[in-house]
């Protein structure tokens, strides 16, 4: 009789922490649709936290996404320049065959910088992306 208890707590155990194993793996593997559903039905903080999850997996579609509700919904192009930058270091690194999404991010930035340079938006001399943002001259100019 004890010996039947101990397996079937056991096995209840088992499915307590599969259920919790799962049910974290659900918000890991939301689909895209699902995310952009949430966005699409103002759940912002939420579709952004799911982004934010698949961005650490470097997942280049959670960079542009962020990158876009930093320009468009905060109207933070330093945060959307610096998100837009880490993007395309994950294309490079990912040899993403199809360019288009390269030159999109490429575009992108370049917006971005144009949109920072244009604000009011004042940014700390430390770690301001409109360094980044100005051409620099080049032996090559010179």
């Amino acid at each position: 009789m004890k010996h039947t208890s101990t397996t079937i707590s056991a096995i209840v155990s088992i499915l307590v922490m599969l259920s919790m194993a799962s049910a974290q793996k659900v918000d890991c593997e939301t689909s895209y649709e699902e995310v952009l559903e949430l966005f699409q039905d103002g759940k912002y903080s939420q579709a952004a936290a799911l982004w934010e999850i698949a961005a650490d997996r470097k997942e280049i579609y959670a960079h542009i996404e962020l990158a876009k509700v930093a320009e468009h919904k905060k109207k933070n192009y330093a945060q959307a320049i610096s998100i837009t930058e880490c993007a395309l270091e994950v294309a490079f690194g990912s040899n993403i065959k199809d360019y288009r999404i390269i030159s999109e991010l490429q575009h992108r930035l370049h917006r971005d910088c144009r949109a920072l340079q244009s604000s009011s938006v004042t940014v700390p001399e430390s770690n301001s992306p409109l360094e980044r943002c100005t051409p620099q001259d080049s032996e090559a100019d010179q």
